[in-house]
């Protein structure tokens, strides 16, 4: 099981609704974009400085 699924009764119990479920969905999925992203762009960031420390080696 999930933790998201663990945490449903606590929305239902809080009055959440079909739409209000869908605007949790819509913030868990950005959250997650945001996160694969940053790790794409660290990627790139530490290549980068390891091809820097390369030449400055040379």
């Amino acid at each position: 099981m999930s933790s998201t699924s663990k945490r449903a009764p606590a929305l239902t119990s809080r009055n959440f609704k079909d739409n209000d479920f869908r605007e949790v969905a819509k913030f868990l999925d950005r959250g997650c974009q945001i996160t694969v992203d940053a790790k794409a762009q660290a990627r790139k960031l530490l290549l980068n400085l390891s091809n820097l420390s390369r030449l400055m080696k040379k």
